[in-house]
């Protein structure tokens, strides 16, 4: 959830500082923010107060900023994302995978969920699937199933 009266900077300064590891000194910690912006293209956005919906930024922007706090957060592990793409249009979706794409070539281990994803995103996620340079495996079961979370994870995991 944001804070309807910050600017996008605002809270992803509150997010480094509050969950980055007092390993880091302030001044990497706003170096990261600004990084973060630019990864997002949000820099143009930084002093945008983030409003509330019909105010302030769009929806594709919302979902950068929502992202965007947890990756300023600086994961060690992996970023987890319950549908990022909920919501959004066909192009808004796309623009929100690729971005999630440039996380993980940069680094980030991102595990997330996409519901019905069109045939376009489902072909990128098939083809980074097949990557080495970028691992991710896909796990597919009918909600009737009832899947053994656990062992699926382990599995991925060889």
């Amino acid at each position: 959830m944001n804070i309807p009266t910050a600017t996008v900077r605002e809270a992803f300064t509150f997010g480094a500082r509050l969950r980055q590891s007092e390993d880091y000194t302030e001044a990497e910690k706003l170096a990261y923010v600004d990084g973060v912006l630019a990864a997002l293209d949000l820099t143009r956005f930084a002093d945008a107060v983030i409003g509330v919906p019909g105010e302030g930024l769009n929806v594709e922007q919302r979902k950068r900023v929502t992202i965007g706090i947890e990756l300023a957060a600086r994961p060690e592990l992996r970023l987890f994302l319950d549908e990022p793409t909920s919501g959004l249009g066909g192009n808004t979706a796309r623009s929100t995978c690729t971005l999630l794409r440039k996380s993980a070539d940069d680094g980030q281990a991102i595990l997330c969920t996409i519901h019905q994803p069109s045939g376009i995103l489902f072909e990128d996620v098939r083809q980074a699937s097949l990557s080495e340079e970028w691992p991710l495996h896909i796990l597919w079961w009918h909600r009737s199933a009832q899947p053994d979370l656990e062992g699926l994870f382990q599995q991925a995991r060889s």
